[in-house]
Order: C-alpha cells, then structure tokens, then sequence
C-alpha cells in the first residue's frame, strides 16, 4: 500500500525517520543502569530528550510529505540525532565545568581540585541532619531516604521521637581524620559529599574498617577483624565518595 500511494524519495525519507526513530528509543531506554537519587542521572532526566525526538519526527514526517523540503527534512534528522547528548539533565555539571581538566596524573588530581573548590559553599555536619532528606530521598516514598548499606527506607526526619534510627556515617573514617566532627565542623568531616545516613548499629559495626574487596559481592558484612564490604548497591557511591575526599581535600592527607 505505501510502495503504491508515495513515491520513492518520500518512502526512503519515511524509512529513515522509522529507523532513527527506533534507534532513539533504545538509547534512551537503555542510558544508564542502576539509577540512585545520589547523584546519578534520574529517569526524569529522559523526558526531555524523548519530547524533543518525537517533535522532530513529527516535523521530518510533515516535511517528508513535498519533494520541495524533503532535504531540509533529511537535515533535520541529522540534527535530531545530537538531541539526547545535546539536553542536559538536572544533575549534568555546567557544560564548560571541566574544560580545565586537562592534564595527568597529579596535575589531573590538583585540576579537579581547583574546579570542585572555585564556587563551593562549605556546609557542616550539622546541616547533614536535614539535608540527607535530600542526597539520600527515596523516590518511592516522600518525606522518607534510603540508608547506606542495608538500604532501608526510614522516616528523613532527624531524631524522631527522641530516638536515632539513623545518624551520620562517615565514609572516611572520623577516627582517620584530623580533628573531630561537632554540628558546626566543615571540611571533609561535615561535608555532604563525604556523609551518608546509616543505621545507628550499621555504623558501630563498620567503625574504622577498610572497605574491601574488589572481587566481594553481596550484602554488606564486616570481612575479618579489619575490613567491611558495604554492598553491592552502594558500592560504586563509596568508591566515588572516597575518591571524591582524597581529591578536594589532599591537603588533610586522606591518601587511598
């Protein structure tokens, strides 16, 4: 019926809107694995990507329909394709943010360095009690986060009925770390980056402990006297976190 009704040029256009189309769709649906609310990119992220590749189909398919823009409509698709990288999602760095990254090794570590600390805003250990309801929110259940390690979904509100069925773990060992953490502290011991809410016998059971190891999978669990796997679900968060501390804040000699 199509072969019949349009001729070719509209036909090969049509294919090549169907194609690219499909193609689309599976990238998006498949950008990404494991999606966390701690900065990860969200499936909110893909709402405008998908709008803008169903506006440009529906454009190409329009256009498609005169021979006379049929190449401004081919054109269009080209464009179209660049869409989805070109969108950037709410938790996307400003495009120009490590355009300064540009070197090896040390000079690498004290680039990064310098871009995390131009424009930073130090917060406290105290100000971890009310904004974990934010870096660490369940998306599934308002007003509620989600702990590190065992991944329990527990009320965000900070010492509810006089009780602590959370406190702060800090990834980096507070033992580990120059000076002590009080709710005025900054620097690595009260920055959020570094922090995340834990279940209050959780916490006592990692103490000090190394995380180990790079071949453990599971649940979390100390290994030995020495060392505490904290999950497979948080695993790559903690291994960011630490590299995060060791970065921006080298000059307190946390060395991995």
């Amino acid at each position: 019926m199509l072969r019949n009704r349009y001729p070719f040029w509209y036909r090969a256009g049509l294919l090549t809107v169907r194609i690219f189309a499909r193609e689309q769709k599976f990238s998006v649906k498949n950008n990404g694995g494991i999606i966390t609310q701690r900065r990860r990119v969200t499936e909110k992220t893909r709402g405008s990507s998908s709008a803008a590749l169903r506006l440009c189909v529906r454009f190409t398919w329009i256009a498609g329909r005169t021979r006379a823009v049929f190449m401004a409509a081919a054109y269009f698709v080209v464009f179209c394709a660049a869409i989805p990288t070109a969108l950037a999602g709410p938790y996307d760095p400003p495009p120009t943010y490590y355009n300064s990254a540009t070197g090896t090794g040390a000079t690498l570590k004290n680039q990064l360095r310098s871009i995390m600390t131009s424009g930073q805003i130090p917060r406290s250990y105290g100000d971890f009690r009310y904004s974990a309801k934010i870096t660490d929110a369940d998306p599934n259940i308002p007003g509620n986060i989600l702990l590190v390690y065992n991944r329990a979904s527990v009320s965000g509100v900070w010492n509810q009925g006089g009780q602590l069925p959370w406190n702060r773990e800090h990834v980096w060992p507070q033992s580990l770390q120059p000076g002590s953490a009080s709710n005025g502290t900054k620097g690595n011991l009260g920055d959020p980056h570094a922090l995340r809410p834990a279940n209050t016998q959780i916490n006592s059971d990692r103490g000090h402990r190394a995380f180990g190891f790079e071949n453990t999978s599971g649940s979390y669990r100390t290994i030995g006297n020495d060392y505490f796997y904290p999950g497979d679900a948080d695993r790559g968060d903690i291994a960011r976190q630490l590299f995060y501390s060791t970065t921006r804040y080298a000059s307190s000699n946390l060395t991995l």
